[in-house]
């Protein structure tokens, strides 16, 4: 697979976790951490798509990509996380609309509970992003995009 259908593949997936992250936060009351790792997504976002529009370019002119295979290498990594992301999320969002309610409270405590054991985990996804964002910001500067 070329590094162009990887960075696409990868720009459509992050469009795909970023609406995953908002209904998360609507249905949990947008706690903080949400929003952080929401904005990591949009910056990894910014950045991905600038590779993407920078590939396509160099694709069409027939132009070498110096570091082509760290490149490569980057997305596949960043295409991991946000799979992964967008399954633990999509998780977190079908374990709340299937559970019965029978606990004192109702929903907003199944969603705090539900919320207090994601926490940590949305804390992790949140610093994988910014180590991914670094990379990519380090691997387009070695390549000279």
């Amino acid at each position: 697979m070329d590094a162009l259908s990887i960075a696409t593949g990868v720009v459509t997936l992050i469009g795909a976790v970023s609406k995953t992250i908002q209904a998360v936060k609507i249905v949990y009351g947008g706690p903080a951490e949400l929003q952080v790792l929401f904005n990591e997504v949009s910056d990894l976002t910014a950045i991905l798509n600038d590779v993407a529009a920078i590939l396509s370019q160099r694709v069409s002119a027939s132009e070498n990509i110096e570091g082509l295979d760290n490149i490569i290498v980057s997305l596949q990594k960043s295409k991991a996380i946000l799979q992964i992301l967008d399954q633990f999320i999509q998780h977190m969002l079908a374990r709340d609309k299937n559970t019965k309610i029978d606990v004192p409270g109702g929903i907003y405590q199944m969603r705090k509970r539900t919320w207090l054991v994601a926490r940590r985990k949305v804390i992790t996804f949140r610093k994988q992003l910014s180590a991914m964002r670094e990379e990519m910001i380090e691997v387009i500067h070695l390549g000279n995009l």
